[in-house]
Protein backbone atom coordinates (compact mmCIF):
# COMPACT_ATOMS: atom_id res chain seq x y z
CA UNK A 1 0.00 0.00 0.00
CA UNK A 2 1.25 2.80 -0.67
CA UNK A 3 2.08 5.99 1.76
CA UNK A 4 1.56 8.79 -0.41
CA UNK A 5 -0.54 9.04 -3.72
CA UNK A 6 1.31 8.57 -7.21
CA UNK A 7 0.36 11.61 -8.68
CA UNK A 8 -1.87 14.97 -8.52
CA UNK A 9 -4.76 13.04 -10.60
CA UNK A 10 -5.83 11.21 -7.28
CA UNK A 11 -7.61 14.21 -5.78
CA UNK A 12 -9.84 11.98 -3.57
CA UNK A 13 -6.62 10.99 -1.97
CA UNK A 14 -5.62 14.14 -1.68
CA UNK A 15 -8.29 15.21 0.51
CA UNK A 16 -7.69 12.10 2.56
CA UNK A 17 -4.18 13.39 3.27
CA UNK A 18 -4.76 17.18 3.93
CA UNK A 19 -7.38 15.29 6.67
CA UNK A 20 -4.67 13.69 8.33
CA UNK A 21 -1.91 16.23 8.19
CA UNK A 22 -2.24 16.81 12.30
CA UNK A 23 -0.35 13.09 13.26
CA UNK A 24 0.65 12.26 16.63
CA UNK A 25 4.72 12.42 17.15
CA UNK A 26 4.66 12.67 20.31
CA UNK A 27 6.88 9.80 20.55
CA UNK A 28 9.65 10.53 18.45
CA UNK A 29 10.89 6.90 17.38
CA UNK A 30 6.93 6.04 16.09
CA UNK A 31 7.17 7.92 12.56
CA UNK A 32 3.81 6.83 11.73
CA UNK A 33 1.39 5.55 15.03
CA UNK A 34 -1.45 5.45 12.95
CA UNK A 35 -0.73 3.54 9.73
CA UNK A 36 -2.60 0.55 9.05
CA UNK A 37 -1.37 -3.33 9.37
CA UNK A 38 -1.06 -3.70 5.91
CA UNK A 39 1.24 -1.03 5.37
CA UNK A 40 3.23 -2.31 8.59
CA UNK A 41 3.16 -5.74 6.90
CA UNK A 42 4.70 -4.28 3.94
CA UNK A 43 7.59 -2.41 5.53
CA UNK A 44 8.49 -5.59 7.38
CA UNK A 45 8.90 -7.25 4.18
CA UNK A 46 10.53 -4.83 2.68
CA UNK A 47 13.18 -4.82 5.73
CA UNK A 48 13.48 -7.96 6.01
CA UNK A 49 13.47 -10.29 2.60
CA UNK A 50 12.72 -7.41 0.29
CA UNK A 51 16.25 -5.77 0.16
CA UNK A 52 17.42 -9.47 -2.18
CA UNK A 53 21.20 -8.53 -2.56
CA UNK A 54 21.63 -8.34 1.24
CA UNK A 55 19.06 -10.89 2.32
CA UNK A 56 20.12 -13.48 -0.76
CA UNK A 57 24.13 -12.39 0.82
CA UNK A 58 23.21 -12.87 4.41
CA UNK A 59 21.49 -16.29 4.63
CA UNK A 60 24.95 -17.56 2.06
CA UNK A 61 26.98 -16.09 4.50
CA UNK A 62 24.86 -17.06 7.82
CA UNK A 63 24.07 -21.00 6.40
CA UNK A 64 27.76 -20.81 4.40
CA UNK A 65 30.07 -20.10 8.38
CA UNK A 66 27.23 -22.25 9.80
CA UNK A 67 27.99 -25.66 7.77
CA UNK A 68 31.65 -25.46 8.18
CA UNK A 69 31.79 -24.36 11.75
CA UNK A 70 29.40 -27.37 12.37
CA UNK A 71 32.20 -30.00 10.30
CA UNK A 72 35.24 -28.31 11.73
CA UNK A 73 34.04 -28.69 15.07
CA UNK A 74 31.60 -31.67 14.50
CA UNK A 75 29.18 -30.84 16.54
CA UNK A 76 25.78 -31.57 15.52
CA UNK A 77 24.24 -28.59 18.23
CA UNK A 78 25.36 -26.19 14.89
CA UNK A 79 22.96 -28.72 12.31
CA UNK A 80 20.33 -28.45 14.56
CA UNK A 81 20.92 -25.09 14.93
CA UNK A 82 21.02 -24.08 10.93
CA UNK A 83 17.71 -26.29 11.04
CA UNK A 84 15.71 -24.18 13.46
CA UNK A 85 16.89 -20.77 11.92
CA UNK A 86 16.04 -21.78 8.16
CA UNK A 87 12.78 -23.14 9.55
CA UNK A 88 12.38 -19.75 11.16
CA UNK A 89 13.16 -17.66 8.18
CA UNK A 90 11.40 -19.83 5.14
CA UNK A 91 7.99 -19.98 7.45
CA UNK A 92 8.69 -15.88 7.92
CA UNK A 93 9.67 -15.14 4.16
CA UNK A 94 6.24 -17.06 3.06
CA UNK A 95 4.37 -15.84 5.29
CA UNK A 96 5.77 -11.79 4.14
CA UNK A 97 5.20 -12.57 0.89
CA UNK A 98 1.71 -13.73 0.63
CA UNK A 99 0.44 -10.26 2.43
CA UNK A 100 3.13 -8.21 0.54
CA UNK A 101 -0.21 -6.87 -1.67
CA UNK A 102 -2.90 -7.10 -0.20
CA UNK A 103 -4.67 -3.87 0.93
CA UNK A 104 -5.77 -5.40 4.29
CA UNK A 105 -4.41 -7.01 7.11
CA UNK A 106 -5.36 -7.96 10.26
CA UNK A 107 -4.33 -7.25 13.52
CA UNK A 108 -3.09 -11.57 14.22
CA UNK A 109 -1.25 -11.41 10.95
CA UNK A 110 1.22 -8.51 11.76
CA UNK A 111 1.72 -10.47 15.35
CA UNK A 112 2.45 -13.26 13.39
CA UNK A 113 5.19 -11.40 10.99
CA UNK A 114 6.12 -9.18 14.02
CA UNK A 115 6.72 -12.89 16.07
CA UNK A 116 8.70 -14.66 13.33
CA UNK A 117 10.63 -11.72 12.66
CA UNK A 118 11.86 -11.59 16.82
CA UNK A 119 11.63 -15.13 16.71
CA UNK A 120 14.82 -15.00 13.72
CA UNK A 121 17.21 -12.60 15.46
CA UNK A 122 16.91 -14.71 19.03
CA UNK A 123 17.62 -17.56 17.52
CA UNK A 124 20.28 -16.28 15.23
CA UNK A 125 21.78 -15.05 18.35
CA UNK A 126 22.23 -18.59 20.22
CA UNK A 127 24.69 -19.70 17.94
CA UNK A 128 27.06 -16.88 18.61
CA UNK A 129 26.84 -17.17 22.39
CA UNK A 130 27.04 -21.46 22.14
CA UNK A 131 30.21 -20.85 19.87
CA UNK A 132 31.69 -18.40 22.70
CA UNK A 133 31.55 -20.25 25.62
CA UNK A 134 33.42 -23.06 24.07
CA UNK A 135 37.02 -23.35 24.23
CA UNK A 136 38.15 -22.81 21.03
CA UNK A 137 39.63 -19.22 20.08
CA UNK A 138 39.23 -19.84 16.19
CA UNK A 139 35.20 -20.32 17.49
CA UNK A 140 35.47 -17.26 19.38
CA UNK A 141 36.23 -15.14 16.97
CA UNK A 142 32.94 -16.38 14.63
CA UNK A 143 31.06 -15.88 17.62
CA UNK A 144 32.08 -11.94 17.74
CA UNK A 145 32.03 -11.89 14.16
CA UNK A 146 28.36 -12.97 14.07
CA UNK A 147 26.99 -10.86 17.42
CA UNK A 148 29.08 -7.35 15.39
CA UNK A 149 27.05 -8.22 11.80
CA UNK A 150 23.73 -8.57 13.89
CA UNK A 151 24.60 -4.57 15.60
CA UNK A 152 25.12 -4.04 11.75
CA UNK A 153 21.59 -5.03 10.91
CA UNK A 154 19.61 -3.75 13.26
CA UNK A 155 20.87 -0.13 12.86
CA UNK A 156 19.44 -0.17 9.74
CA UNK A 157 15.91 -2.24 9.77
CA UNK A 158 13.11 -2.04 11.44
CA UNK A 159 13.23 1.49 11.93
CA UNK A 160 9.56 1.68 11.35
CA UNK A 161 7.77 0.48 14.62
CA UNK A 162 9.36 1.38 17.74
CA UNK A 163 8.54 -2.46 20.10
CA UNK A 164 10.91 -4.42 16.72
CA UNK A 165 13.22 -1.95 16.88
CA UNK A 166 13.83 -1.78 20.75
CA UNK A 167 13.67 -5.58 20.96
CA UNK A 168 16.75 -5.59 18.03
CA UNK A 169 18.54 -3.54 20.66
CA UNK A 170 17.98 -5.22 23.43
CA UNK A 171 18.89 -8.94 21.43
CA UNK A 172 22.28 -7.11 20.56
CA UNK A 173 22.90 -5.41 24.32
CA UNK A 174 21.95 -8.89 25.80
CA UNK A 175 24.52 -10.83 23.79
CA UNK A 176 26.94 -8.36 24.51
CA UNK A 177 26.46 -8.41 27.90
CA UNK A 178 26.23 -12.28 28.61
CA UNK A 179 29.42 -12.83 25.83
CA UNK A 180 31.02 -10.32 28.66
CA UNK A 181 29.81 -12.32 31.76
CA UNK A 182 31.23 -15.47 30.47
CA UNK A 183 34.67 -14.32 30.00
CA UNK A 184 34.71 -12.41 33.07
CA UNK A 185 33.53 -15.38 35.08
CA UNK A 186 36.56 -17.78 32.95
CA UNK A 187 39.48 -15.25 33.60
CA UNK A 188 38.26 -14.08 36.73
CA UNK A 189 36.31 -10.77 37.68
CA UNK A 190 39.35 -9.59 40.41
CA UNK A 191 41.53 -9.08 37.55
CA UNK A 192 41.22 -8.67 34.34
CA UNK A 193 37.93 -10.15 34.22
CA UNK A 194 36.52 -7.06 35.93
CA UNK A 195 38.11 -4.66 33.27
CA UNK A 196 36.30 -7.30 30.60
CA UNK A 197 32.93 -6.73 32.57
CA UNK A 198 33.03 -3.01 32.76
CA UNK A 199 33.95 -2.77 29.13
CA UNK A 200 31.21 -5.05 27.48
CA UNK A 201 28.74 -3.05 29.90
CA UNK A 202 29.98 0.50 28.51
CA UNK A 203 29.98 -1.15 24.56
CA UNK A 204 26.08 -2.41 25.28
CA UNK A 205 24.97 0.98 27.21
CA UNK A 206 26.42 3.08 24.02
CA UNK A 207 24.85 0.55 21.40
CA UNK A 208 21.74 0.94 23.54
CA UNK A 209 22.43 4.99 23.27
CA UNK A 210 23.04 4.99 19.58
CA UNK A 211 20.71 2.88 18.09
CA UNK A 212 18.10 5.32 19.90
CA UNK A 213 18.99 7.91 18.67
CA UNK A 214 19.93 6.78 15.23
CA UNK A 215 16.41 5.99 15.51
CA UNK A 216 14.94 9.47 16.60
CA UNK A 217 17.57 10.66 13.94
CA UNK A 218 16.10 8.49 10.61
CA UNK A 219 12.17 9.21 12.16
CA UNK A 220 12.40 13.13 11.88
CA UNK A 221 13.93 13.17 9.10
CA UNK A 222 11.06 10.94 7.38
CA UNK A 223 9.16 13.14 8.92
CA UNK A 224 10.27 16.48 7.39
CA UNK A 225 10.01 14.45 4.22
CA UNK A 226 6.85 13.71 4.36
CA UNK A 227 6.04 17.25 5.80
CA UNK A 228 7.63 18.36 2.66
CA UNK A 229 5.60 16.52 0.40
CA UNK A 230 2.45 17.43 1.99
CA UNK A 231 3.52 21.11 1.41
CA UNK A 232 4.12 20.36 -2.18
CA UNK A 233 0.89 18.81 -2.46
CA UNK A 234 -1.11 21.50 -0.80
CA UNK A 235 0.88 24.20 -3.17
CA UNK A 236 0.20 22.00 -6.23
CA UNK A 237 -3.05 22.10 -5.26
CA UNK A 238 -3.96 25.74 -4.60
CA UNK A 239 -1.81 26.24 -8.01
CA UNK A 240 -4.77 23.81 -9.48
CA UNK A 241 -7.54 25.48 -7.51
CA UNK A 242 -6.27 29.10 -8.59
CA UNK A 243 -5.34 27.96 -12.18
CA UNK A 244 -9.60 26.26 -12.64
CA UNK A 245 -11.09 29.59 -11.22
CA UNK A 246 -9.68 31.76 -13.31
CA UNK A 247 -10.25 29.73 -16.67
CA UNK A 248 -14.18 29.77 -15.63
CA UNK A 249 -14.45 32.30 -14.22
CA UNK A 250 -12.81 34.07 -17.96
CA UNK A 251 -15.32 31.63 -19.18
CA UNK A 252 -18.84 32.60 -17.37
CA UNK A 253 -17.40 36.76 -18.42
CA UNK A 254 -18.04 35.94 -21.99
CA UNK A 255 -21.10 33.60 -21.45
CA UNK A 256 -23.17 36.32 -19.06
CA UNK A 257 -21.57 39.10 -21.36
CA UNK A 258 -22.94 37.66 -24.22
CA UNK A 259 -26.48 36.44 -22.68
CA UNK A 260 -26.61 39.86 -21.48
CA UNK A 261 -26.32 41.73 -24.51
CA UNK A 262 -28.78 38.77 -26.16
CA UNK A 263 -31.30 40.31 -23.71
CA UNK A 264 -30.79 43.75 -24.42
CA UNK A 265 -30.27 43.58 -27.99
CA UNK A 266 -33.42 43.92 -30.58
CA UNK A 267 -31.15 43.38 -33.71
CA UNK A 268 -32.08 39.43 -34.68
CA UNK A 269 -28.54 39.04 -36.14
CA UNK A 270 -26.79 40.56 -32.90
CA UNK A 271 -28.87 38.47 -30.73
CA UNK A 272 -27.82 35.33 -32.72
CA UNK A 273 -24.09 36.32 -32.87
CA UNK A 274 -24.33 36.67 -28.81
CA UNK A 275 -25.69 33.64 -28.51
CA UNK A 276 -23.35 31.99 -31.19
CA UNK A 277 -20.28 33.22 -28.95
CA UNK A 278 -21.31 32.18 -25.65
CA UNK A 279 -22.18 28.66 -27.08
CA UNK A 280 -19.01 28.92 -28.03
CA UNK A 281 -17.44 29.89 -24.31
CA UNK A 282 -19.54 27.28 -23.49
CA UNK A 283 -17.66 24.93 -25.46
CA UNK A 284 -14.29 26.45 -24.05
CA UNK A 285 -15.72 25.11 -20.75
CA UNK A 286 -16.48 21.44 -21.74
CA UNK A 287 -13.27 21.27 -23.08
CA UNK A 288 -11.22 22.47 -19.92
CA UNK A 289 -14.06 19.82 -17.91
CA UNK A 290 -12.28 17.04 -20.37
CA UNK A 291 -8.67 17.89 -20.02
CA UNK A 292 -8.97 18.07 -16.59
CA UNK A 293 -10.40 14.27 -16.47
CA UNK A 294 -7.77 13.33 -18.47
CA UNK A 295 -5.21 14.95 -16.00
CA UNK A 296 -6.39 13.29 -13.22
CA UNK A 297 -7.02 9.96 -15.06
CA UNK A 298 -11.09 10.31 -14.40
CA UNK A 299 -11.76 9.89 -17.72
CA UNK A 300 -14.35 7.11 -19.45
CA UNK A 301 -11.73 5.46 -21.82
CA UNK A 302 -13.30 3.77 -24.54
CA UNK A 303 -10.11 1.53 -25.43
CA UNK A 304 -10.40 -0.02 -29.46
CA UNK A 305 -7.81 -1.79 -31.19
CA UNK A 306 -6.18 0.54 -33.36
CA UNK A 307 -4.27 0.24 -36.69
CA UNK A 308 -0.91 1.90 -36.79
CA UNK A 309 -0.72 3.19 -40.37
CA UNK A 310 -4.17 3.77 -40.76
CA UNK A 311 -4.13 6.32 -37.87
CA UNK A 312 -1.07 7.79 -38.53
CA UNK A 313 -2.46 8.50 -42.04
CA UNK A 314 -5.56 10.11 -40.95
CA UNK A 315 -4.04 12.37 -38.85
CA UNK A 316 -2.02 13.38 -40.16
CA UNK A 317 -3.82 14.76 -42.87
CA UNK A 318 -5.65 16.42 -39.94
CA UNK A 319 -2.33 18.00 -38.73
CA UNK A 320 -1.23 19.31 -41.82
CA UNK A 321 -3.64 21.55 -41.67
CA UNK A 322 -2.59 23.07 -38.61
CA UNK A 323 0.97 23.46 -39.87
CA UNK A 324 2.14 26.85 -41.70
CA UNK A 325 4.35 25.44 -44.97
CA UNK A 326 7.33 26.58 -43.57
CA UNK A 327 7.33 23.76 -41.23
CA UNK A 328 7.92 20.74 -42.57
CA UNK A 329 5.94 17.34 -41.50
CA UNK A 330 7.08 13.65 -41.40
CA UNK A 331 5.37 10.53 -39.87
CA UNK A 332 7.01 6.42 -40.03
CA UNK A 333 5.55 3.98 -38.95
CA UNK A 334 6.94 0.67 -38.36
CA UNK A 335 6.01 -1.97 -41.18
CA UNK A 336 3.92 -4.73 -40.57
CA UNK A 337 3.29 -3.36 -36.70
CA UNK A 338 0.39 -4.63 -34.46
CA UNK A 339 -2.38 -2.70 -33.66
CA UNK A 340 -2.22 -0.96 -30.16
CA UNK A 341 -5.10 -0.50 -27.40
CA UNK A 342 -6.54 3.38 -26.20
CA UNK A 343 -9.25 5.79 -26.67
CA UNK A 344 -8.91 6.85 -30.10
CA UNK A 345 -10.71 9.98 -29.21
CA UNK A 346 -8.57 10.99 -26.96
CA UNK A 347 -5.47 9.90 -28.23
CA UNK A 348 -6.01 13.02 -31.28
CA UNK A 349 -6.50 15.12 -28.81
CA UNK A 350 -3.48 14.04 -27.01
CA UNK A 351 -1.43 14.37 -29.95
CA UNK A 352 -2.81 17.73 -30.97
CA UNK A 353 -2.04 19.48 -27.88
CA UNK A 354 1.56 17.83 -28.73
CA UNK A 355 1.53 19.39 -32.01
CA UNK A 356 0.31 22.81 -31.70
CA UNK A 357 3.37 23.00 -28.79
CA UNK A 358 5.82 21.95 -31.10
CA UNK A 359 4.44 24.27 -33.56
CA UNK A 360 4.67 26.79 -30.85
CA UNK A 361 8.61 26.09 -30.01
CA UNK A 362 9.65 25.98 -33.73
CA UNK A 363 8.22 29.68 -34.00
CA UNK A 364 6.70 29.10 -37.04
CA UNK A 365 9.94 27.05 -38.89
CA UNK A 366 11.02 23.73 -38.74
CA UNK A 367 11.13 20.32 -38.76
CA UNK A 368 7.83 17.50 -36.94
CA UNK A 369 8.54 14.29 -37.17
CA UNK A 370 5.99 11.36 -36.00
CA UNK A 371 6.93 7.97 -35.54
CA UNK A 372 5.08 4.97 -34.59
CA UNK A 373 7.20 2.09 -33.27
CA UNK A 374 6.95 -1.18 -30.80
CA UNK A 375 8.86 -1.79 -28.04
CA UNK A 376 9.47 -3.95 -25.02
CA UNK A 377 10.18 -3.06 -21.58
CA UNK A 378 12.17 -5.96 -20.29
CA UNK A 379 12.23 -4.04 -16.85
CA UNK A 380 10.18 -1.63 -15.11
CA UNK A 381 10.94 1.99 -17.02
CA UNK A 382 10.51 5.44 -14.87
CA UNK A 383 9.69 8.12 -17.02
CA UNK A 384 7.84 11.86 -15.42
CA UNK A 385 7.42 10.61 -11.96
CA UNK A 386 5.64 7.75 -13.11
CA UNK A 387 7.05 4.04 -13.60
CA UNK A 388 5.83 2.12 -16.95
CA UNK A 389 5.58 -1.66 -15.84
CA UNK A 390 7.78 -4.72 -18.08
CA UNK A 391 6.09 -5.11 -21.23
CA UNK A 392 5.06 -4.81 -25.20
CA UNK A 393 4.14 -1.31 -25.59
CA UNK A 394 3.53 0.76 -29.31
CA UNK A 395 5.91 4.19 -28.54
CA UNK A 396 4.60 7.37 -30.28
CA UNK A 397 7.60 9.85 -30.93
CA UNK A 398 7.09 13.37 -32.08
CA UNK A 399 10.45 15.08 -32.39
CA UNK A 400 10.57 18.98 -33.16
CA UNK A 401 13.71 21.08 -34.06
CA UNK A 402 12.45 24.13 -31.52
CA UNK A 403 14.41 25.82 -29.28
CA UNK A 404 14.14 22.57 -26.27
CA UNK A 405 12.83 22.79 -23.07
CA UNK A 406 15.85 24.39 -20.00
CA UNK A 407 16.30 21.49 -17.62
CA UNK A 408 15.17 23.38 -14.81
CA UNK A 409 12.20 23.14 -15.95
CA UNK A 410 11.64 20.00 -17.95
CA UNK A 411 10.72 17.91 -14.87
CA UNK A 412 7.84 20.62 -14.40
CA UNK A 413 6.26 20.72 -17.72
CA UNK A 414 3.72 18.29 -16.91
CA UNK A 415 2.63 19.78 -13.76
CA UNK A 416 -1.21 21.41 -13.99
CA UNK A 417 -1.17 25.04 -15.03
CA UNK A 418 2.32 25.04 -15.51
CA UNK A 419 3.06 26.80 -18.77
CA UNK A 420 6.13 28.60 -20.93
CA UNK A 421 3.73 30.29 -22.75
CA UNK A 422 2.94 34.35 -22.25
CA UNK A 423 0.20 35.34 -20.65
CA UNK A 424 -3.22 34.01 -22.85
CA UNK A 425 -1.44 31.57 -24.88
CA UNK A 426 -1.67 28.23 -23.28
CA UNK A 427 -3.31 27.10 -20.00
CA UNK A 428 -0.72 24.45 -18.85
CA UNK A 429 -3.05 21.82 -19.13
CA UNK A 430 -1.83 20.21 -22.52
CA UNK A 431 1.13 18.38 -21.07
CA UNK A 432 -0.67 17.38 -17.74
CA UNK A 433 -3.61 15.78 -19.66
CA UNK A 434 -1.07 13.93 -21.97
CA UNK A 435 0.24 12.58 -19.35
CA UNK A 436 -2.82 11.47 -16.84
CA UNK A 437 -4.58 10.16 -20.60
CA UNK A 438 -1.08 7.98 -21.44
CA UNK A 439 -1.02 6.68 -17.52
CA UNK A 440 -4.75 5.89 -17.71
CA UNK A 441 -4.38 3.79 -20.73
CA UNK A 442 -2.15 1.39 -19.29
CA UNK A 443 1.14 3.57 -20.57
CA UNK A 444 3.35 5.97 -19.35
CA UNK A 445 4.44 9.82 -20.79
CA UNK A 446 8.79 10.21 -21.53
CA UNK A 447 9.94 13.95 -22.37
CA UNK A 448 13.82 14.63 -23.37
CA UNK A 449 14.53 17.89 -24.82
CA UNK A 450 17.91 19.58 -26.11
CA UNK A 451 18.47 22.79 -27.32
CA UNK A 452 17.90 21.41 -30.82
CA UNK A 453 14.79 20.14 -29.91
CA UNK A 454 12.11 17.89 -27.96
CA UNK A 455 11.23 13.98 -28.31
CA UNK A 456 7.87 12.99 -26.26
CA UNK A 457 6.85 9.58 -26.37
CA UNK A 458 3.72 8.07 -25.55
CA UNK A 459 3.99 4.33 -24.39
CA UNK A 460 0.74 3.06 -25.29
CA UNK A 461 -0.10 -1.12 -24.24
CA UNK A 462 -0.05 -3.33 -27.53
CA UNK A 463 -3.37 -4.88 -28.55
CA UNK A 464 -4.38 -8.56 -28.44
CA UNK A 465 -7.46 -8.37 -30.93
CA UNK A 466 -6.25 -7.50 -34.38
CA UNK A 467 -9.92 -8.25 -36.08
CA UNK A 468 -11.00 -5.12 -34.48
CA UNK A 469 -8.08 -3.03 -35.50
CA UNK A 470 -8.30 -4.43 -39.13
CA UNK A 471 -11.74 -4.10 -39.35
CA UNK A 472 -11.22 0.35 -38.22
CA UNK A 473 -11.54 2.57 -41.13
CA UNK A 474 -9.84 5.93 -41.49
CA UNK A 475 -11.74 8.71 -40.17
CA UNK A 476 -11.13 12.30 -39.57
CA UNK A 477 -10.33 13.48 -36.15
CA UNK A 478 -13.70 15.29 -35.08
CA UNK A 479 -14.77 17.63 -31.94
CA UNK A 480 -11.04 17.94 -30.75
CA UNK A 481 -10.54 20.19 -27.45
CA UNK A 482 -8.61 22.89 -28.48
CA UNK A 483 -5.27 22.45 -27.37
CA UNK A 484 -3.28 25.01 -24.60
Amino acid sequence: MAEVPRGLGAWPALADQGAGVARDLSDPTDPDPHVDYATRLHRLYETDVGRSREFLLRNVIVLGVGSAVGIVAEDLIVFGWLAVYYTVITVNTLHLRARRELSFATPGQWRIGVGLAAAAGVIYAMLPLYLWMLPDLALNFVAAAGIFGLAMLNLTRHTFDRTLARFDMAVVCGAILIMGGVAARQIGLNGHGGLILAGSLACAAYYAVAHQDGLILRTRLLSNERREAQAAKMQAVGQLTTGIAHDFNNILTVVIGNIELARLSHDRAEIDESLTEAHRAAERASSLVAQLLAFSRRAQLRPVAINPQNFADGFVRTIARLLPASITLHHRVAPGMAPFLCDRTLLETALLNLVINARDAMTGRGKLTILIDECRLATAHSVAQHEIAPGHYACITLSDSGTGISPDLLGRVAEPFFTTKSIGKGSGLGLAMVKGFSEQSGGGLDIASSPKGTDITLYLPMADNTAQATRETVTEPTNLPKSD
